[in-house]
């Protein structure tokens, strides 16, 4: 079960998208939606979304990452898409070209699209060089390369870009420079292409 707060009230409750259990809130418009999916612990430690919970019941704001609501949006998108288009059959057309097919899970993308706009990466756990395509060795250290859910090239990019904008919105210099120059590392670390 999903633990999330409410952006409304700050109380904890169980579902980033159902009712408040305290105040009633139910985030039915989009930005309310992605508000709520950030507040929860698919995107935080259970102990920073008990402070975000402090800080909506005591009145302060919460700054929400523009960036990282975006990335958001687009799962409720997706998620949206899905409810809306799935038939009683329990197949879907395909919401990039169109195809027909039987979902797994809820997503919006066949088989074939998903391969082709969300092509696994590959990390080397001791490095954390990331490669893409058929590669199985880290060719910095030789370690077994292994993949995650989400290592994906649009996945690193989101990741990236919240990271990048964090980042970029603080006020320490040095930190800024730190994280910068650790995620050019990373961004070099596509050694091997492969690309279609």
């Amino acid at each position: 079960m999903t633990l999330a707060i409410c952006v409304a009230c700050g109380s904890e409750k169980f579902g980033a998208w159902v009712p408040c259990p305290k105040c009633g809130f139910n985030p039915q418009t989009k930005i309310d939606k992605a508000k709520s999916f950030m507040l929860s612990d698919h995107h935080y430690a259970s102990d920073e979304l008990y402070g975000f919970g402090e800080r909506i019941a005591s009145g302060q704001p919460v700054r929400y990452d523009p960036v990282h609501r975006a990335y958001c949006s687009q799962a409720i998108s997706e998620h949206e898409y899905f409810w809306a288009h799935v038939d009683r059959q329990g197949t879907l057309q395909c919401r990039r070209c169109g195809a027909t097919f039987t979902p797994e899970e809820e997503e919006a993308l066949c088989p074939r699209c998903i391969l082709e706009t969300e092509q696994a990466l590959w990390a080397c756990p001791n490095c954390t060089k990331v490669f893409q395509g058929d590669a199985k060795y880290c060719q910095s250290c030789g370690a077994i390369l292994t993949s995650k859910p989400g290592l994906s090239p649009s996945g690193l990019g989101s990741q990236l870009a919240i990271a990048c904008r964090r980042v970029l919105t603080a006020k320490d210099p040095l930190n800024k420079s730190t994280f910068l120059a650790e995620a050019r590392s990373r961004l070099s670390g596509f050694v091997h292409r492969k690309w279609s």
